[in-house]
C-alpha cells in the first residue's frame, strides 16, 4: 500500500513538473503576444467606456509566471489531483492578461459593466460588491471581477484575430476601492489577528465605505448647485466660482477654464473685495476688456513672453475699475508697465 502511493506521489509529481516546464515555455514563447493583447484591450475598453463613464484610469498587467504557478498550486492542484485528469496549468490562470479601470465613482461601476457585456462574451464574474454588501459584519475592498472574450463580430476584424482565444480579467472599483485595496493587501495575517485588530480593520474598511458613498453624495450636490445657479442666479449677490465662470465664458469663448483654478481666483478677489458681485465683474469687463486688449497686443509685439492670459487681463481691469481695492492685483512692475502705458494713451488722445 505505502508502495502504491509512493508511486502515485511520484507520478502527480512527475505531471506537475511537465505541467509546470510546459507552461513555462508558454509564457516565454507567448509573451510578447500577451502584452500586445493587454495593449489592445486597454485601447478598446478605453474607446468603450471612456466618453460614457468618468473614469480615472485604465491599466493592464501580465501576470507573474511564478505567481501563475503559486496560483494553480493554491487553487487547482488538489482538486485536479483527486479527479485524476490531465491538465494544463494556462487552462487555469484566467487573469494572466489583467486589467483594471478605476472609476470616480460607485454608480459608475454598472455602467462600465453593462457596456462591457454589450461587447464582449461574459465568461464568468466575482461580484465583490455584492458579496460584501450582503453582509452584516464584514468589509474590505469592494470590486467587480469580469473574465471576458472577445465576442463574434471583434473575431472576425483583422487586428483581432490572434486574440481571439484569449481570456482576460477586468476588475472595476473605484478610486476610493482601489485605494483600499492597495493598503488592504498591506495587512498581514488578517486570518488570525485578535479580535480587536480585526475590529479596527473594519471600522476603517467602514471609513472607506462612507468616503465612497459622500464623494458621490457631494458630486450630487455639487451638479445640482450648479444648476440652481444657472437658473437662479442673482447678480448683485457676491461672486462665486459659477457666476464668474458665466461671466468670463462671454469674454473669452475658446479659453478654457479650469473649475479648481477659477475657483482659487475667484476665492483671491474675494480677499480683496467680499462684495464683489457678478454684475460688478461683468461691467469691469464690459468697459475695460478692449482696452486691455490693445495694451496686450502692444506690449507683446515688443516682448512676446509678455503675453496676458484671460486671468492677467481680469486682473488688469479689475485694477483700472478700482484701484483702491485691486491695487494689489497686480505685481508693482505690471502696475507700473500697465499705468506708463495708460499715461502714454492719455497724452496721445490729446
Amino acid at each position: 500500500m505505502i508502495l502504491k502511493n509512493q508511486q502515485t506521489f511520484n507520478m502527480e509529481t512527475t505531471q506537475l513538473e511537465k505541467a509546470v516546464e510546459d507552461f513555462y515555455k508558454y509564457y516565454i514563447d507567448n509573451f510578447k503576444t500577451f502584452e500586445q493583447a493587454a495593449e489592445y484591450f486597454k485601447s478598446l475598453l478605453n474607446s468603450l467606456v471612456s466618453d460614457d463613464c468618468e473614469i480615472q484610469s485604465i491599466t493592464y498587467r501580465i501576470k507573474d509566471k511564478e505567481e501563475c504557478i503559486s496560483k494553480f498550486k493554491r487553487k487547482y492542484l488538489q482538486q485536479i489531483e483527486e479527479t485524476k485528469q490531465s491538465y494544463e496549468i494556462k487552462d487555469c490562470i484566467t487573469d494572466l492578461i489583467g486589467l483594471r479601470i478605476v472609476c470616480l465613482y460607485e454608480k459608475e461601476i454598472i455602467k462600465v459593466q453593462e457596456i462591457l457585456n454589450k461587447n464582449f462574451t461574459v465568461v464568468e464574474v466575482t461580484d465583490k460588491i455584492k458579496s460584501l454588501d450582503n453582509t452584516e459584519n464584514q468589509f474590505g475592498y469592494k470590486s467587480l471581477h469580469i473574465d471576458l472574450k472577445l465576442n463574434s463580430v471583434r473575431n472576425k476584424l483583422p487586428e483581432f484575430k490572434k486574440f481571439a482565444d484569449f481570456r482576460f480579467e477586468v476588475q472595476i472599483r473605484t478610486i476610493i476601492q482601489d485605494a483600499w485595496s492597495v493598503l488592504d493587501h498591506k495587512i498581514k495575517y488578517k486570518k488570525s489577528i485578535p479580535a480587536d485588530l480585526k475590529r479596527r480593520i473594519n471600522r476603517l474598511a467602514a471609513l472607506f465605505e462612507i468616503a465612497d458613498d459622500e464623494f458621490y453624495n457631494i458630486k450630487l450636490g455639487t451638479t445640482e448647485f450648479e444648476e440652481k445657479a444657472k437658473t437662479e442666479s442673482e447678480p448683485n449677490q457676491p461672486l462665486n466660482v459659477l457666476s464668474f465662470l458665466s461671466v468670463v465664458a462671454n469674454h473669452f469663448p475658446t479659453y478654457q477654464f479650469i473649475p479648481y483654478k477659477a475657483d482659487g481666483f475667484v476665492h483671491e478677489l474675494l480677499k480683496l473685495k467680499p462684495t464683489l458681485t457678478q454684475n460688478e465683474l461683468a461691467d469691469s469687463l464690459k468697459e475695460n476688456l478692449d482696452k486691455i486688449k490693445q495694451y496686450n497686443i502692444e506690449i507683446v509685439s515688443n516682448s512676446p513672453a509678455n503675453y496676458l492670459n484671460p486671468y492677467t487681463m481680469i486682473r488688469h481691469s479689475l485694477y483700472l475699475s478700482d484701484r483702491d481695492k485691486f491695487g494689489s492685483i497686480l505685481f508693482l512692475i505690471q502696475q507700473n508697465t500697465f499705468n506708463h502705458w495708460l499715461s502714454q494713451q492719455v497724452q496721445s488722445s490729446n
